[in-house]
């Protein structure tokens, strides 16, 4: 299977054209699994304060400088 398939082209295209800079919204835009797709990622200086990140797994994710002030974890 290619890496841009339709369906991943079509779920990125409704991330860029969508009307919310809100993670959680824009993650459940693009179609992606809180438990598989932040694993060993880099999302150093990304702020999730005040979002409710229960349920989403970092595993080995590099979370250097990032913000979860009053988020629910």
């Amino acid at each position: 299977m290619k890496w841009w398939d339709e369906d991943r082209l079509r779920r990125a295209q409704a991330v860029i054209d969508a009307k919310t800079d809100n993670f959680i919204e824009l993650f459940e835009i693009g179609g992606l699994d809180k438990k598989r797709h932040l694993r060993n990622t880099d999302l150093s200086g990304m702020s999730f304060a005040g979002l409710d990140v229960r349920g989403f797994d970092f595993t080995g994710a590099r979370l250097h400088g990032c913000r979860f002030d009053g988020a629910r974890i």
